[in-house]
């Protein structure tokens, strides 16, 4: 048998055993990898930030940011992918399936859509099945046609 002072003795040991592997574990998770700038990474999810070099080349194109609450144009949009490709700038290829069938809605269909009383659920919040049969009524007397998914039927 050990005694007492020989068993504190161990437990004292391990617990400093665990903290220290506690914190390196940690600082290894908060860690930058080597080389990259403070404060550079991702920017919103799925969106990279543009670098100083990348910024410059679309503002020489002509591009500019909507003032904040604006909705981009059609034109803008499509001014804005052209100077993307001609800055080398990568977008994302594979937006979720609603939000790309919203953004190929024409600015006449959105409106007809807001005309009709249709609202987006706030962030984060997934629509009602009310608010979900409102938004295909008001498709339908928009003249929009809505791909299976969006406007199929329920099935139980």
């Amino acid at each position: 048998m050990s005694t007492p002072t020989a068993r504190r003795a161990k437990r004292a040991g391990l617990l400093a055993t665990l903290a220290v592997s506690t914190v390196a574990v940690v600082a290894a998770l908060f860690a930058a990898p080597a080389g990259a700038e403070p404060g550079a990474g991702a920017g919103h999810a799925g969106r990279p930030r543009l670098t100083a070099e990348q910024r410059q080349c679309l503002q020489d194109q002509g591009i500019e940011r909507p003032a904040r609450g604006q909705r981009p144009t059609d034109e803008q949009i499509q001014a804005f992918r052209d100077a993307a490709e001609t800055c080398g700038i990568d977008l994302p290829t594979r937006p979720r399936p609603i939000r790309r069938f919203l953004r190929n809605l024409t600015a006449e269909q959105r409106q007809c859509l807001q005309d009709q009383g249709i609202e987006r659920p706030a962030r984060g919040e997934r629509p009602t099945d009310e608010q979900i049969q409102a938004f295909r009524d008001a498709a339908e007397a928009c003249g929009i046609d809505l791909p299976a998914r969006v406007g199929a039927e329920p099935t139980e």
